[in-house]
């Protein structure tokens, strides 16, 4: 229900976008151009989509009025009241009540409620928020100037018209090389009235434009915060090895790893934003992030899902570069770990002979910590890895508190146990 709720509220949030830009653009050129009669067809349809947006609204204000979950719910509430002003100031067909047409650009007032809309879903495109952010302040610079063009041109007097492309393309004309400052001279105020929109429209034109055109520079040469965290780390590396001795081929393998860090895994580590999270979302958002990988390793196919978010706090990450190990024979088990991607490779321990190949969804180290023991074979990484942590306490905590992973890793460990026995 509340799904299908959201994309008819997402279905009419765009009926009243799109009706909204309609008005925003037309109103300015029909006081200008004088086309289109105010109180046409279109005039009355775009009062019953108000309207049923203002009713839907109000609605909304009356039911957000018993809601009582919210830290910031006095200036929500103040927000909304403003809101549903500014609809209601937008159904009114004033125009129509009263003979002056002017009335009509008290319907862009739901050019406030157009603001909302947008905003919140900006929020909902992080991904690719840079990108709808560089679009939506072009088309609001797109709005601006065509109402300044329609002014303009509302202020020509002694004017013989052409055509309406015309007469507004040389409208638009003026509007731009004013803007921008260019001002070829071609087209140049003479009334006093038009000699005092000309300075207002340099002053604020300049003014916004000229903020615009910062905040777009601003975005486009904005790196990309994985691309920036990997260019920090290679001069980082060049200015350790300009005042330390490292080998040329230990600093491969550095930039090696720093590049697979960018290209797989973005750089980013999720623990620290785990971190930052209230408990019970910080579970929802592991759970999540993990959901993949937990129900790839076998023994927690079918476990509950206490088990599964519990188990999705508790994993660590672990990036591993070809050929480092994880584990030797001999040292003492902390923890097990799951296979994410990559390849790892069991091996006795004196090395010589290979046991067991792991590959995503394989999990290992459980020997050494279900029998108390030190580690009995050497793990070595064969690629670049990504590889999930288990502590012993942890480990300890699960297998106590869920006896059917208690059984299975028992089985797991018996049969590898038994296996490398043989080999």
């Amino acid at each position: 229900m509340s799904s299908q709720y959201n994309k008819l509220h997402t279905a009419w949030n765009l009926v009243v976008f799109m009706v909204t830009i309609y008005v925003a653009v037309t109103t300015p050129i029909k006081l200008s151009f004088t086309i289109n009669p105010i109180s046409s067809f279109s005039t009355w349809g775009v009062i019953g989509v108000f309207l049923i947006d203002f009713i839907i609204n109000l609605l909304r204000l009356q039911r957000f009025r018993k809601s009582s979950d919210s830290i910031e719910i006095e200036g929500q509430r103040n927000l909304h009241r403003f809101l549903l002003i500014t609809d209601l100031m937008a159904v009114i067909p004033f125009e129509i009540i009263f003979p002056f047409p002017g009335f009509s650009l008290l319907r862009l007032f739901k050019i406030f409620r157009l603001f909302k809309i947008v905003s919140t879903y900006l929020q909902l495109v992080l991904r690719y928020r840079g990108i709808f952010t560089l679009i939506y302040s072009s088309f609001w610079l797109i709005l601006m100037i065509n109402g300044l063009a329609c002014g303009w041109h509302g202020l020509q007097v002694d004017q013989t018209p052409v055509d309406f492309i015309t007469d507004y393309t040389n409208a638009l004309y003026w509007t731009v090389t004013t803007i921008t400052t260019v001002g070829y001279g071609d087209l140049t105020p003479v009334t006093n009235p038009q000699k005092i929109y000309a300075i207002c429209v340099q002053l604020f034109g300049y003014g916004v434009f000229t903020f615009m055109i910062g905040a777009v520079a601003s975005r486009l040469m904005q790196r990309d915060p994985a691309r920036a965290r990997y260019e920090d780390s290679i001069d980082s590396l060049a200015s350790l090895m300009h005042y330390r001795n490292i080998s040329p081929d230990l600093s491969s393998r550095i930039i090696k790893f720093y590049r697979f860090m960018w290209k797989k895994r973005l750089g980013y580590d999720e623990t620290y934003f785990l971190q930052s999270l209230p408990e019970g979302l910080r579970t929802e958002v592991a759970l999540c992030l993990k959901h993949d990988v937990i129900n790839k390793v076998p023994i927690f196919k079918d476990a509950s899902d206490a088990l599964k978010r519990e188990i999705a706090l508790l994993l660590r990450p672990i990036f591993l570069t070809p050929d480092d190990y994880i584990f030797k024979a001999g040292d003492i088990g902390e923890q097990m770990f799951f296979v994410v991607g990559g390849e790892l490779v069991t091996l006795t321990a004196d090395e010589e002979r290979e046991l067991t190949l792991l590959k995503p969804g394989d999990y290992f180290g459980e020997i050494a910590l279900f029998k108390n023991e030190n580690r009995s074979a050497t793990i070595k990484a064969l690629s670049y890895c990504d590889v999930y942590s288990l502590d012993k306490k942890s480990f300890d905590n699960v297998i106590n508190k869920y006896p059917e992973i208690r059984n299975k890793i028992r089985a797991t460990v018996e049969e590898r146990v038994s296996r490398y026995s043989n080999d």
